[in-house]
């Protein structure tokens, strides 16, 4: 509750500029989800908003630009669109495309990031090694061939591992 008091304290001025420390530690759910939506509405009437916080899934959801400081000093900062872009996937992805499986796995084939195939109950999972940008392609290639697409989930790094791999 002290939490939401601070952050409806701050916004009575309707400042044009917040900077805010670890504003939705100690939130709960539906507080850190209003909490998301309001900083969107900010950010859309033009408002500046500097967060600094450990909740690096919130942060990936409602900023534009991020850095990360490791040490006392900046590793990495940018666009988050265009670093999450950047991202080399280094996951997996599933595939569920119904009854054309060995027509999709043909195609897997072909794309030189594709590093392993495995077929299950109607999934066909790969290893991947390239950017979000390359899975899009991906899947686009596959739409193209009019194979069905049902579902296509990455499971791949998010700011979290990505702040991992930088800091460690």
């Amino acid at each position: 509750m002290k939490q939401k008091l601070c952050l409806a304290r701050c916004l009575l001025n309707e400042p044009k500029l917040l900077i805010m420390d670890e504003p939705a530690s100690g939130l709960d759910p539906r507080s850190r989800y209003e909490f998301r939506q309001i900083m969107r509405k900010l950010h859309e009437k033009g408002n500046t908003i500097l967060i600094s916080s450990h909740i690096l899934a919130d942060l990936a959801e409602i900023c534009t630009d991020i850095c990360i400081i490791d040490d006392g000093r900046i590793v990495l900062s940018g666009r988050i669109d265009e670093i999450e872009s950047g991202m080399t996937m280094a996951g997996s992805i599933s595939i569920r495309s119904g009854s054309r499986q060995q027509e999709l796995i043909d195609i897997l084939r072909k794309d030189k990031l594709v590093e392993s195939i495995s077929y299950n109950e109607g999934t066909v999972r790969i290893n991947y090694s390239g950017s979000r940008e390359d899975a899009a392609l991906l899947l686009k290639t596959i739409i193209d061939h009019d194979i069905p697409v049902y579902s296509f989930n990455t499971d791949s790094d998010d700011l979290e591992s990505l702040f991992m791999k930088i800091t460690s």
